[in-house]
């Protein structure tokens, strides 16, 4: 085990400084810092260039050690961790984090309270944790080394209506691929949600983007809200919170769209059970819409996108269709040139040409039906491909028109 106290900032900025030939040499040379594995310098190097990408505002700080990069790759990013940390409730006193980890979130949810107790059950993440949060002067916290399932039902909780509990469950716990269900995660999340609806504590629990948040609401009542947050148009969390001193009925549903500059839009779902009943089929000239990542998860799309103004040309693709160009929709908006009648004969005249290929609910991924068809990537025009509602095969030219983030948009949020 790393001796986190032999990683001082000449160690560090040793890593940062790696180049392409070092890396390629070091596994076979002798150690460069005594008790320190040259293997371990270089997965720090990648470590830290992807903490650059992910975690932004850490940057500075030469003094984070990053126990490897799968811890990296697992944490939330800054962007996230930060509007997450506006789910905490002004009046809380303690902040608990069940799974605290590289500590990210950990950090951001943190700066809005009184006391942070931070969970590690693994020894040496957990040291590497109270240097990283030390390093970045966060007040008045505690870690401590055990699995939050162990002692949970043991720890003093004291003033529960202002205690905000946190957790990212292991989804691959024995590190093999992650698991889709959150059943199949550690800690176990039913064991720990039972105790703490006794308590009466607020509790937030984060879920993988393959995760069906309705599920776990069937088993775990009384949630207020479900959060599903994209950052830059690719889904990244699921959020499910309880506060277990108000609950609400029905749980309130929201879409969050978070930009790097620090941006963010929220849509709320009012209704959960408005159904779009304008099924239409596209036509030459009209306009395509496809809604966010975030809002096609879970279906939601149609609750967005659900007026007279739109067609919806398949529930299971989600995408719409409209004559005309509407501003402040969050969707990207393509021109329709042509719905395909003979898929055979357009594939023999685009041949070796550049196409963007999005498939939605098909027979076939966006790559296969490029390498089937000797399609180029990239290039102006966008090919959609889906089953429409009695399940035929669609397949629309398109060119992009609008772009999704436009400034009109935003003023709205």
């Amino acid at each position: 085990m790393l001796d986190y106290k032999k990683i001082d900032a000449k160690v560090l900025l040793f890593c940062r400084n790696l180049d392409q030939l070092e890396i390629q040499r070091l596994p076979f040379k002798k150690s460069v810092f005594s008790g320190i594995e040259n293997s371990w310098l270089v997965e720090q190097h990648f470590a830290q260039k992807a903490a650059m990408l992910k975690i932004s505002e850490w940057n500075g700080n030469e003094k984070i050690i990053f126990p490897d990069k799968l811890s990296v790759e697992q944490s939330s990013s800054g962007w996230i961790a930060k509007w997450k940390s506006s789910l905490v409730p002004e009046n809380t006193e303690l902040l608990i984090d069940g799974t605290a980890g590289l500590g990210v979130d950990c950090f951001y949810l943190g700066q809005k309270v009184n006391h942070v107790v931070a969970f590690e059950i693994d020894k040496s993440r957990a040291a590497i944790l109270e240097h990283n949060l030390n390093a970045l002067n966060l007040r008045n916290f505690d870690v401590i080394k055990a699995g939050f399932e162990e002692v949970i039902s043991l720890f003093p909780i004291t003033n529960p209506e202002r205690t905000f509990v946190y957790l990212d469950p292991d989804r691959r716990p024995d590190l093999s691929q992650k698991a889709n269900s959150w059943e199949k995660s550690e800690p176990d999340l039913l064991l720990i949600f039972n105790i703490l609806k006794e308590m009466g504590t607020h509790f937030l629990v984060k879920l993988s983007p393959m995760d069906n948040p309705w599920e776990l609401v069937s088993k775990m009542e009384g949630v207020s809200q479900i959060f599903v947050v994209s950052l830059h148009l690719e889904v990244k969390e699921v959020l499910v919170y309880w506060d277990f001193a108000s609950p609400t009925k029905p749980p309130e549903f929201a879409i969050v769209e978070i930009q790097r500059s620090g941006i963010f839009a929220k849509i709320i779902v009012s209704d959960l059970h408005l159904e779009n009943q304008n099924l239409g089929k596209p036509i030459n000239n009209q306009y395509l819409y496809d809604p966010w990542p975030a809002l096609r998860k879970g279906f939601m799309a149609k609750h967005c996108l659900g007026s007279d103004l739109f067609m919806l040309l398949s529930p299971e693709a989600q995408l719409f269709a409209s004559v005309a160009i509407l501003e402040n929709v969050p969707a990207r908006i393509f021109r329709i040139l042509e719905v395909v009648d003979s898929f055979s004969l357009f594939s023999k005249n685009w041949k070796g040409k550049r196409l963007n290929v999005i498939s939605r609910n098909f027979f076939a991924s966006a790559e296969e039906i490029k390498k089937r068809n000797g399609f180029l990537d990239g290039g102006e025009n966008y090919l959609f491909c889906y089953q429409s509602i009695d399940k035929q095969n669609v397949y629309i030219l398109t060119e992009k028109v609008a772009n999704q983030y436009s400034e009109a948009f935003w003023q709205n949020f």
